[in-house]
């Protein structure tokens, strides 16, 4: 796969879009370009749904980029850009695409010819660099990171909804409607962590705010409980690793200007 560039379409159901059925690609969704094979994977293992990979030399784009972007637009990274199909310039993009598929999937009687293919495929190349061009991530000078998929969205908010509770990778993945390997991917790329790790900050970080907004000494052990945590000797730990203070600590700092802007800091991380 190397000196590849892959482009990842959504697609409507499989057996539909086999069975010559309707347009193979969506109107509104959002493609990803990737030179990572690697990085490729994780995404479509972590999105819902088909995908019609489209792979071609990273030397076509490169060369049809430096001419709107410059020599170096595919140096010193590898590439990660976001394609929006409801942009005019990412419909476009779609239809070249799909009418490719078309060409390919059709009878042999009524498909075209290996030169006209490879003339749609500079079209899409072509086609290709204008939707980078035009994507307003990039126009606003910051490179296009993918969106957090609805399953890593889900998750956090079952995690959240049920922090008292009981809660296994697999339990959350059950409930995201994803893979417990895609849900530890999704969570490692989209959140720097794993999800159990990610659950413990949460659950921290709702003792911490149970602690610094109450008005009389709590019990340690029931705010403890009610997030998440049986076991107080590892939530003390935990929690001093965290904060640097421990929980009864963190209740008597409650009324301090510094303790607030330290919460506020906490919870901010956790967005």
């Amino acid at each position: 796969m190397s000196g590849l560039c892959i482009l990842c379409l959504p697609i409507i159901d499989a057996d539909k879009a086999a069975s010559g059925v309707g347009s193979a690609m969506k109107t509104q969704a959002r493609g990803f370009l990737s030179s990572s094979w690697s990085a490729t994977r994780e995404r479509l293992l972590v999105d819902a749904g088909n995908h019609l990979v489209f792979a071609f030399e990273a030397a076509a784009l490169g060369k049809a980029l430096s001419v709107l972007l410059g020599k170096s637009a595919l140096s010193g990274s590898e590439l990660d850009e976001e394609i929006d199909l409801d942009l005019p310039t990412g419909s476009h993009l779609a239809g070249l695409v799909d009418l490719i598929w078309d060409c390919i999937d059709a009878p042999e009687a009524h498909r075209l010819g290996c030169k006209a293919v490879h003339c749609l495929v500079q079209s899409v190349v072509t086609a290709l660099c204008w939707a980078i061009v035009a994507s307003p991530l990039r126009r606003k000078g910051r490179s296009a990171s993918p969106a957090m998929p609805w399953h890593v969205k889900r998750a956090i908010g079952y995690m959240r909804a049920n922090l008292g509770h009981s809660m296994t990778v697999a339990s959350i993945a059950r409930e995201a409607g994803i893979s417990v390997r895609a849900l530890q991917l999704a969570f490692r790329r989209f959140k720097g962590t794993t999800p159990l790790s990610y659950l413990q900050a949460m659950r921290l970080a709702a003792a911490r705010e149970e602690l610094l907004n109450s008005t009389s000494p709590p019990s340690i052990s029931t705010v403890a409980r009610k997030a998440g945590f049986t076991h107080m000797g590892r939530f003390a730990a935990a929690y001093s690793e965290a904060y640097g203070e421990t929980p009864s600590e963190t209740f008597a700092s409650s009324g301090s200007i510094v303790a607030r802007g330290d919460r506020q800091a906490r919870e901010n991380r956790l967005r």
